[in-house]
């Protein structure tokens, strides 16, 4: 997935978190098992001199992230049903297609989480502005965790959608849904 999404630029990466990295054993690296992604780990590599305060875990399962809940920003999970609906949205000949160059209805995470990194980027402590509401548009008193994923807050959703459109334009990258059948 990296290779596709980075082609060339996959070099420039620092690193790349993958299932090789996450201390499992040979019969678990090929199984269906529960891992947790230590933040510290990153953090004691003074190479690449990040903190709580400048590390952002993008990732579907908050299990994942459990022991620096504050650096990740869920994801929702991009199930078949999903892309089922994807590709019936984005289909030529049906119904539910517009003519817009990303129809409304399609997946728009990527499009969300460009507006959330233009706003973290800006940041001095990503942990805390997490911890404390940003990601939800609000101040927290509940320390962020207990409330509704951002994605599933259509107001936030949309909020984080505009500014994505937004950025991606001021970059000249033109926004267009695609779905590979």
């Amino acid at each position: 997935m990296v290779n596709a999404s980075f082609g060339e630029a996959r070099g420039d990466l620092l690193a790349v978190w993958a299932r090789d990295r996450m201390d499992l054993g040979r019969h678990e690296y090929h199984k269906d098992v529960q891992t947790v992604k230590n933040l510290e780990k990153i953090w004691a590599d003074r190479y690449y001199s990040h903190s709580v305060a400048t590390t952002l875990l993008l990732d579907d399962s908050p299990a994942k992230a459990i022991l620096q809940p504050y650096n990740h920003i869920v994801v929702g999970d991009y199930t078949q049903e999903s892309r089922a609906h994807d590709l019936r949205v984005h289909a030529p000949d049906t119904p539910e297609t517009t003519p817009t160059p990303f129809p409304r209805g399609c997946d728009d995470t990527l499009l969300a989480v460009v507006g959330i990194l233009d706003t973290i980027k800006s940041q001095t402590n990503v942990a805390r502005w997490i911890r404390f509401g940003g990601l939800q548009l609000r101040e927290s008193d509940q320390h962020g965790l207990q409330q509704e994923p951002w994605f599933q807050r259509s107001e936030v959703r949309e909020h984080w959608r505009v500014k994505g459109v937004r950025v991606l334009a001021e970059l000249g990258i033109r926004v267009a849904a695609d779905v590979i059948p």
